[in-house]
C-alpha cells in the first residue's frame, strides 16, 4: 500500500521476533521456534536498529506465518528491493556457496 513503511519496495518475507516498541506493526510477530547461531546482519530505518537474522524457511511454513500478500519475482539489477532484503538475499547466498 502506498501509505506503508517501505511502500514499492520488494522484501523478503519479514517477522518480528522481538522488540520493546509497542507501535511497531509493520511485520508479524515470529512466534515459532528459534535455532541459534542464525547467521545475522544489522540495518537501520528511521529510528529503528536491526539485528536481522537469516532463516530458511519453505513457501508453506512462511503461508501459515503471514497474511501478506506473496509475490514471486526474478530478481535483476532494476528490482525495486530494500535494501535490508538486498543484504538478506547476500547473507543466503553466503550460506549456499
Amino acid at each position: 500500500e502506498d501509505n506503508e513503511w517501505l511502500s514499492g519496495q520488494y522484501e523478503v518475507p519479514t517477522f518480528i521476533m522481538h522488540t520493546t516498541d509497542k507501535k511497531l506493526s509493520q511485520y508479524p510477530l515470529y512466534e515459532g521456534k528459534i535455532l541459534k547461531n542464525l547467521p545475522s546482519y544489522k540495518s537501520g530505518i528511521t529510528k529503528y536498529k536491526i539485528t536481522n537474522f537469516v532463516m530458511e524457511m519453505t513457501e508453506s511454513e512462511i503461508k501459515k506465518l503471514s497474511t501478506k500478500k506473496l509475490v514471486w519475482l526474478t530478481i535483476d539489477a532494476s528490482s525495486n528491493l530494500s535494501t535490508a532484503t538486498t543484504k538478506g538475499l547476500q547473507a543466503i547466498a553466503d550460506l549456499h556457496s
